[in-house]
């Protein structure tokens, strides 16, 4: 199979046969299982590995864990026979599988941004989830076309014991609670109307059904086309009825509205349940009699043996035999892109005219257009000799390439064992090796010229070379990644580069590392530019103190670019510091505006602050999102020429925005201000006077200004400006309304009911509120939503799995932040210290102030409280007799 793959990858130069696709989930709910079936399928792995092997999953730490970290593709063939003739047209599936962790979110971006259609997978048990709502909404942000396959129907069979009835009602509410949540989605989008093919409707062929551990799947033409030919029925009637409430009367040969049994009930899930049913009892004439009358064929030597359920269903609905062709009608076609989504990847202003505009090679896709345009969706490492012993990082350290000079042909590309490639799909031309083009990117301060060192066919775990990549194509190329940071626009001639996908994981937990061996901080410092270039979220900040620090998305992604780290470094020893999460200064709504003043011989000013409305704080998160996306490094503030998210705020022209150009702090004046005042604004909001973290809602009004000489004085004014805005700040310490603000975790659970208690008791101890809870329809399983926050959720998968002996998976998607609504310098009131006296309320728990003085401490500042020096032992008072 392998050795065909650079044959078809140069054959297929016709567009209408190629589909790009992406299987994205929740955690756990079947992608690799289904991903590995459809791989059995093209003969690279046999069928009975099929969802043990995880084809897909490369890495050590994913076998291990036995959750897909990051996406991969793989290029599989389908030849769809022709009735009546022994001819086959052979058509190109380029898979990405995803993962289903919240932390590698941007893994997913970076598959639905190369692919046209997605496969979204749901669990027949659990439904829908925290994460497959999050994949949606990413899939219809990016405008893909969406096909359902509801697995793990054999759950329903084996686990819940569920009856033929019973299965059609839960396979409909999961039906009905997928499009609940997918049809305010596209209406969301003030552009896009709700039409028949956005929703989900087994009817129209853009469901499946299945159990991909068991290799089995079906949709509803299929089984309609499968009984006509045994019934004598048109299969267009029979796809019109067999998912309604009709039924079949056998001696009038008529479908009637309604009926006991139900046709789905009776053609569809009838056979699937007597299979399953023969197997379990272990009835070998049962089973002989059923294969028999359904036309599997079952050798005598596989009766009793292990896997016979499975080898039975999958030859009797064959999952890639239904897959295959529902894709290849509900998914377009390569050089069908939609004039809506050519408009979402390029941007309005960049789609040109309809005959010489980018927009028109995209919807072209041809490989013969002298126009190349590719987009590398993001940076990976691969290799033809894979050692599972490896991380990304210890290849890229042990392997890295020399790119001005990787690649004299394809003898060269085979002989290497290690590729810093790029994920690229093109969108018009061809690539070719050796070829000179263009990358730009949010990311890329100007147009770089790149060479094209070696194109790939992906392959899972392997890579396959070749010599040119058509349009409508996804491959790996290298000789490109000194050009391409998280991701790169690629043409033959300099071009604005596409949008960026929408951001829907955002780094939040921060952690120091340093070498055990001084000597090794410069081996550190490189291998963690490396990690940043390497993974699509991570971030890594070299402070002017010279500590080193991660940000990352998660715990898992946490441990994950440790490990990678530590790997890199050849296991030599690197210390890391506990997880430090980032708090937020600022004041509530009720707060009042205080005022500051600096009177000085040679400058003056006066600056009033107050917490800013929350309409203005939602326009400048809005601004704030927007330039993650693009990393924009520019600072706004007047005169810069950058863009401004909020031209005035209560009459007042805003001047500033901070900390850092982009955050929810504005500065405003009814005077001129100088450079100086402005980068005090900013260094004041990048650091807060609480515990030096950047405030949030902050509004600063520079009321009056006089200066001698602002030029002499700039770095004077800095210092002043940025010292007055913290007094006035810290001068809301006396009305109680200093707040801090916390980032939170939308937690998702799903358990039994016998483990509900563990479940809530965990959560409880940890602050969170649970905002939802409902029993899973036809099922005795609770889901349980939470707000959790950030700073404790450190071991909270492990000490919930402990707690409810390993039946309960949590699921964390960041949110955002939330104000903790404790003021961390509250005193005591004159009842509470009659009640508590002031050490016993010293005592009492205030989470805001322990957050302060944590933070405070952590960074080596003053921290004021109380040190008990001598503890009093309580005595027994009653005499004992």
């Amino acid at each position: 199979m392998l050795k065909q793959v650079p044959v078809r990858f140069g054959q297929q130069k016709k567009p209408d046969d190629i589909r790009n696709i992406c299987i994205i989930a929740h955690v756990d709910h079947g992608k690799s299982t289904l991903t590995d079936s459809l791989i059995s399928a093209n003969g690279l792995m046999s069928a009975g590995m099929a969802g043990e092997l995880r084809y897909m999953d490369n890495r050590p730490d994913e076998q291990d864990r036995g959750i897909t970290m990051k996406s991969s593709g793989i290029s599989l063939f389908y030849h769809k026979r022709t009735p009546g003739s022994d001819d086959a047209q052979t058509f190109m599936f380029n898979v990405v599988d995803s993962p289903g962790h919240v932390d590698f979110s941007s893994e997913v971006s970076a598959a639905i941004r190369v692919a046209d259609g997605a496969l979204v997978v749901v669990d027949a048990v659990e439904g829908l989830c925290v994460q497959t709502e999050a994949v949606l909404r990413q899939a219809v942000n990016e405008k893909l076309a969406l096909t359902l396959f509801i697995n793990k129907i054999d759950r329903l069979i084996t686990e819940l014991d569920m009856g033929p009835d019973e299965i059609q009602l839960q396979l409909r509410k999961v039906v009905q609670s997928v499009n609940a949540y997918l049809v305010p989605l596209i209406r969301a989008h003030p552009d896009d109307t709700v039409e028949a093919n956005d929703v989900f409707d087994p009817e129209k062929g853009n469901v499946l059904f299945g159990s991909a551990i068991h290799g089995w799947a079906f949709s509803i033409p299929s089984m309609a086309e499968m009984w006509a030919r045994r019934m004598g029925f048109s299969a267009a009637v029979l796809q019109k009825v067999l998912w309604g409430d009709y039924s079949f009367n056998k001696q009038k040969k008529v479908v009637k509205k309604p009926g006991a049994k139900t046709l789905f009930e009776a053609l569809v899930l009838g056979p699937i349940f007597e299979i399953y049913d023969s197997i379990k009892s272990g009835d070998t004439d049962q089973i002989i009699k059923i294969t028999t009358r359904l036309g599997v064929k079952v050798g005598s030597k596989e009766f009793g043996s292990a896997g016979l359920t499975k080898r039975v269903m999958s030859r009797f609905l064959p999952l890639a035999m239904t897959v295959f062709p529902t894709l290849l009608e509900t998914v377009p076609a390569a050089n069908q892109l939609s004039p809506d989504r050519i408009e979402h990847l390029l941007g309005s202003e960049n789609v040109g005219p309809d005959d010489t505009g980018l927009g028109y090679h995209f919807a072209r896709c041809d490989p013969e257009d002298p126009t190349v345009v590719a987009y590398a969706a993001k940076l990976f490492v691969h290799g033809r000799d894979i050692d599972l012993g490896e991380s990304v990082l210890d290849r890229i350290r042990k392997f890295e390439l020399r790119e001005s000079a990787d690649y004299a042909g394809d003898k060269a590309s085979a002989d290497s064992s290690e590729r810093h490639m790029a994920f690229v799909r093109v969108f018009s031309g061809t690539l070719r090796v050796g070829q000179t083009l263009f990358s730009t990117g949010h990311h890329l301060p100007e147009p770089t010229e790149v060479r094209v060192g070696g194109l790939f066919a992906m392959m899972g775990k392997d890579v396959v070379p070749v010599q040119a990549v058509p349009a409508g194509l996804v491959c790996g190329v290298t000789g490109i990644s000194h050009a391409v940071f998280k991701a790169a626009t690629l043409a033959s001639s300099p071009v604005a580069p596409l949008t960026p996908p929408p951001v829907m994981s955002f780094p939040v937990i921060r952690v120091a590392i340093e070498p055990a061996q001084a000597g090794d901080a410069a081996e550190v410092k490189d291998v963690l530019e490396k990690l940043q270039r390497a993974d699509p979220t991570v971030q890594v900040k070299f402070e002017p103190s010279g500590e080193m620090v991660i940000v990352a998305s998660g715990e898992v992604h946490l441990g994950q670019c440790l490990d990678d780290v530590r790997r890199a470094m050849g296991m030599k020893a690197v210390l890391a510091s506990d997880p430090i999460v980032q708090f937020r200064e600022s004041l509530a709504a009720e707060a009042t505006y205080q005022e500051a003043v600096l009177e000085h011989e040679s400058v003056s000013f006066r600056i009033q602050l107050g917490p800013l409305d929350s309409t203005a704080i939602q326009t400048l998160e809005k601004f704030k999102a927007r330039r993650d996306a693009l990393d924009a490094p520019s600072v706004f503030h007047a005169g810069t020429g950058t863009t401004n998210p909020l031209p005035d705020y209560q009459g007042k022209p805003v001047i500033a925005v901070g900390p850092q150009g982009c955050g929810t702090c504005v500065l405003t004046s009814d005077v001129p201000a100088p450079a100086g005042l402005v980068k005090g604004f900013l260094a004041a909001t990048y650091q807060g006077p609480v515990c030096q973290e950047s405030m949030h809602g902050v509004h600063v009004h520079l009321a009056s200004f006089s200066c001698d000489d602002e030029e002499a004085m700039t770095g004077a004014l800095v210092g002043a400006f940025g010292q007055a805005i913290r007094r006035a700040f810290m001068d809301h310490r006396d009305q109680g309304t200093i707040r801090l603000m916390e980032p939170i975790y939308e937690c998702g659970v799903v358990t039994s009911q016998t483990h509900l208690g563990g479940v809530h008791t965990v959560l409880a101890k940890r602050r969170a509120v649970v905002e939802f809870e409902d029993m899973l329809p036809g099922t005795m399983d609770f889901t349980v939503r939470a707000a959790l926050p950030v700073a404790e959720s450190f071991g909270f998968t492990t000490e919930l799995r402990t707690r409810t002996s390993g039946a309960a998976m949590p699921q964390l998607m960041y949110r955002g932040y939330k104000v903790l609504d404790e003021d961390p310098y509250k005193k005591a009131t004159e009842d509470e210290l009659e009640e508590w006296g002031e050490e016993g309320f010293e005592g009492l728990v205030n989470t805001a102030r322990r957050y302060v003085n944590s933070t405070r401490r952590r960074k080596g500042l003053f921290v004021e409280e109380v040190l008990v020096e001598d503890a009093t032992k309580q005595r027994t008072i009653a005499r004992k007799k």
